[in-house]
């Protein structure tokens, strides 16, 4: 009897942890399921170039034109865009466009101006234009005066960034140009390591300076993450070949989040209304943003 009552025990015992494994296992299924929905989903297949958020509307800039989510705005092709919250600048190969919020006025500033603007930082209602090489490297440009300065660093200016009053311009050759009185004057450079790479981006992350120049720089020393940055959003690294990136607060770990993203080829982020947004060279994705 005592045998038995041992045996019945054990069956029991047995029971209660095949339910709770096989519980356990359906609860992992489901996680693992809803991780599986929110993926990248393709929106279009435009080459996208920039996104900016503009009077609560999602604008992106392609080859195809400047369009939002659901129209086409305007038909030439822009690198870059930013706005003042009134208007809205938009950088092409032959100037700069001008919009106001009904996108009926467009205005082209050609007078004084370099052909081709491929970024645009704007700060207190100040406009930092950045050129290609063989122009002017970057303009300071205001809605109501015009262009204010201009600077021929014979460099090809591929992003900027003001912080601290301070403007920062990173150029084709790993150089970056710093001006302390508003681009008036840029009286000291920064040579990244005299690797000669492209600085496509710098941005202020968690109080440290990030730079993207084949190797992520951070506070101007180079960490052991060779990923060719294109831009840095919160805390992801664009990768020019390797997708959305996710990194730690050190910097030490990079973890892939490309889920259902089929071009790894990827240029600017934005969240937007809930949802992360990613251009890349071949269309613009969206995805659920849980932090």
């Amino acid at each position: 009897m005592l045998v038995t009552n041992k045996i019945f025990i054990i069956g029991i015992i047995s029971v209660i942890l095949l339910t709770f494994l096989l519980l356990t296992g359906a609860s992992e299924g489901r996680i693992e399921k809803q991780s599986i929905a929110d993926k990248w989903e393709r929106l279009n297949n435009y080459f996208v170039f920039d996104i900016i958020e503009y009077k609560s509307d999602l604008i992106f800039c392609s080859k195809q034109g400047i369009f939002n989510l659901t129209e086409k705005l305007h038909s030439d092709p822009a690198y870059c865009l930013a706005t003042d919250g009134n208007i809205i600048v938009a950088g092409t190969s032959y100037g700069l466009l001008v919009f106001d919020s009904t996108w009926k006025k467009v205005e082209i500033f050609q007078n004084g101006l370099p052909a081709q603007v491929r970024v645009i930082k704007n700060y207190n209602n100040l406009f930092f234009l950045g050129h290609t090489e063989g122009s002017y490297g970057i303009s300071t440009w205001h809605p109501e005066k015009g262009i204010l300065y201009q600077h021929d660093f014979h460099a090809y200016i591929r992003s900027i960034e003001v912080h601290d009053t301070k403007v920062y311009a990173g150029d084709q050759d790993g150089i970056i140009w710093i001006s302390e009185n508003s681009g008036r004057s840029f009286d000291s450079t920064i040579i990244l390591d005299n690797l000669h790479l492209a600085v496509r981006s710098i941005k202020w992350i968690n109080d440290d300076m990030l730079i993207g120049a084949g190797w992520i720089f951070k506070n101007y020393e180079k960490t052991q993450h060779y990923v060719t940055p294109m831009d840095f959003y919160m805390n992801f690294v664009l990768s020019g070949d390797q997708g959305v990136l996710i990194f730690d607060d050190q910097m030490k770990k990079l973890i892939p989040f490309n889920e259902g993203l089929d071009d790894l080829r990827v240029s600017r982020l934005l969240l937007y209304d809930g949802n992360l947004y990613v251009g890349t060279v071949t269309g613009l994705f969206k995805r659920p943003y849980k932090q």
